[in-house]
């Protein structure tokens, strides 16, 4: 899939919104719930590792201090690290390369194979059905049980 800017350009820009959000969010905040690790953070910060890895340079991250404050105290913590080992920050962030795309992508044709003829579908036509008589009417003639 060739790189579109287009694309790029706005998943940055929804990622920027969401950060800013996240940032907001986190500014009077320790922890996403609560007063000690939950779930929660453990979900969001392996979720966000990448983004601190490969993503977020320096200049990012201070842009993002409550985020980035939080998502150290995350993994920093003994257990995440024991788990995950030592999460690295980015220092330069990861760019599209074209010629290294197309040199592990190459193009290649796809042959289909020759269609098979099917034999014309034979019409249906709709069956007779047989009609019931109507049913007698007795509900006057019955007598209620009681």
């Amino acid at each position: 899939m060739p790189n579109n800017k287009t694309v790029v350009n706005k998943g940055k820009e929804a990622l920027n919104a969401f950060m800013a959000s996240l940032d907001a969010f986190l500014e009077s905040r320790t922890y996403l719930v609560g007063e000690t690790v939950t779930l929660a953070d453990l979900t969001l910060a392996v979720y966000m590792r990448d983004l601190f890895n490969m993503i977020f340079d320096e200049a990012q991250r201070n842009s993002f201090e409550n985020v980035t404050r939080w998502f150290t105290t995350i993994m920093n913590q003994d257990e995440v690290v024991r788990v995950l080992g030592q999460t690295s920050l980015c220092v330069k962030p990861a760019q599209f390369d074209a010629k290294l795309f197309t040199a592990n992508n190459p193009k290649q044709k796809k042959e289909l194979p020759p269609r098979k003829k099917l034999p014309p579908r034979k019409r249906l036509l709709p069956r007779k059905r047989k009609l019931l008589p109507p049913p007698p009417l007795r509900c006057c003639s019955q007598k209620a049980v009681r």
